[in-house]
């Protein structure tokens, strides 16, 4: 696990949607090799698009596992259980949720290890010290938010934490979380962000460290058949940072919430709009249609796809399968699927071009191109 978490490049920050971890499971393996995934499961509420009906607290966690491996398989990604951390999540069952969580996945053959923070409940932590105990190989992920990084207890409440799990810091990724908090993309900000990066304790034994954040809106108010655009400042900021050269000490590795905000209400089953959320190297493009609702239905997507495949932002039908599907959705040459394959095709889009831009920025050599078959009918295509 070790090798393969080194060979990390980027640590998306996921929900766990259907759409997400699909397109986790369609990527390249050049790509999933760059690729140390996070992900926050979200409480249970939601409208479940694989069982077709939300899920109770036990059933959402009991899924978790064989998603997690049959979309992801025995390759390392961090698990963090904060929002099932709660009375209601704990009552389904004599675990806690996260040992509930990393044991269904470990049994299915997952290579899950936990992730937390400072602030986690007593009863999360001690799951999170005897997992690593029982699995002295395993990585944990220590998640630090924007408030922490600028606390001048940081040191003092890190050495508190390493102590406590008898960690040290050769087994911890430190991620460094901004979330959504607003973060301008300019060289005042660059440089209060390298200052503290700097001084972070145990700079250079940390497994990784990792910088997260999104640019990507909370709420998107779009008319019918408008494009919203929206600078990703997230991507400059790194660019930005790394541009530093050997001013910054140690260069993490770059986070981002994919094309999400991080906000993890349940809002229960809702008719979902047409609409692709599409990313460019630059920018976050939303393409909006209609409400899904009679008389359109999911055939409203089509249209939306057009506009966004006229668009010179598209990357093209050869750039990755949810390109692909998207040219196909414009071309009514497929059926028009539902809002989750929508999620997956832009998503799984996403994910191959922050790779891409991270293999052009660190120099990682680019593998060769081996032209994509023509997918099953059992892909979500």
């Amino acid at each position: 696990m070790k090798v393969l978490v080194r060979n990390a490049v980027y640590m998306p920050v996921l929900k766990w949607k259907q759409g997400e971890y699909t397109a986790l499971g369609t990527l390249p393996s050049a790509d999933q090799e760059h690729i140390l995934p996070l992900v926050v499961v979200p409480p249970a509420g939601d409208f479940d698009p694989e069982a077709g009906q939300p899920l109770e607290p036990a059933e959402h966690i009991k899924r978790f596992g064989p998603r997690l491996f049959d979309h992801w398989g025995r390759r390392p990604i961090f698990v963090d259980a904060l929002h099932v951390d709660d009375e209601r999540h704990r009552s389904v069952s004599p675990e806690h949720p996260l040992a509930a969580l990393l044991g269904r996945a470990r049994t299915q053959g997952a290579q899950a290890c936990p992730a937390t923070s400072l602030q986690r409940s007593a009863t999360y932590q001690a799951v999170v010290a005897r997992f690593l105990q029982k699995h002295p190989d395993a990585p944990a992920c220590l998640r630090i938010s924007a408030v922490e990084l600028e606390d001048t207890q940081l040191v003092d409440n890190i050495e508190a934490f390493l102590s406590e799990m008898k960690l040290s810091p050769e087994r911890v990724v430190l991620l460094v979380d901004f979330e959504g908090d607003e973060a301008p993309p300019d060289d005042d900000f660059v440089e209060v962000l390298l200052e503290r990066l700097n001084h972070l304790p145990h700079l250079h034994r940390w497994w990784l460290v990792a910088l997260a954040m999104t640019s990507f809106p909370e709420r998107l108010k779009l008319q019918v058949g408008e494009c919203g655009r929206y600078p990703r400042s997230d991507w400059s900021i790194y660019e930005r940072l790394l541009a530093c050269g050997e001013r910054l000490l140690r260069a993490p590795i770059f986070g981002d919430y994919a094309l999400e905000y991080p906000d993890y209400r349940p809002v229960g089953r809702a008719t979902p709009r047409a609409r692709l959320r599409y990313s460019t190297k630059l920018e976050y493009l939303v393409e909006n249609g209609t409400s899904t609702k009679k008389p359109h239905g999911y055939a409203a997507i089509h249209p939306v796809a057009e506009a966004l495949v006229k668009k010179t932002d598209f990357a093209g039908a050869h750039y990755s399968n949810g390109d692909r599907f998207i040219s196909q959705l414009a071309t009514r040459t497929r059926k028009s699927g539902t809002a989750w394959q929508w999620r997956w095709a832009t998503t799984e889009h996403h994910l191959r071009l922050v790779v891409g831009q991270l293999r052009t920025l660190l120099g990682v050599a680019e593998p060769a191109r081996i032209p994509e078959p023509e997918p099953e009918p059992s892909l979500p295509l």
